[in-house]
């Protein structure tokens, strides 16, 4: 129970400061409860924090530098590594 706990955690803290950074933050998260949070978060945990760590990098990405950048999509890899497709955004 405890790592579906942190798992959770992880990921509606990414979820929360994406919406936030959004115009309007409880449209965007309604919009991802059916899918993002219910589906993804319950089936796929490992991948549901990797995402929830990406979405924490892309809320706060214009204050963070490259090396902090490339960090965040490593520690999100270390649980998932769909989350290497990130690399992308980095060139």
């Amino acid at each position: 129970y405890l790592s579906n706990v942190v798992g959770a955690i992880i990921m509606m803290v990414g979820v929360f400061s994406f919406a936030r950074r959004t115009a309007n933050p409880w449209i965007a998260v309604l919009a991802a409860a059916p899918y993002f949070i219910i589906v993804m978060g319950m089936s796929g945990v490992r991948q549901a924090m990797a995402a929830g760590i990406i979405l924490l990098l892309f809320s706060r990405w214009e204050r963070y530098s490259l090396l902090t950048r490339c960090a965040y999509i490593l520690i999100a890899a270390m649980f998932h590594t769909s989350a290497l497709i990130n690399n992308i955004f980095l060139v």
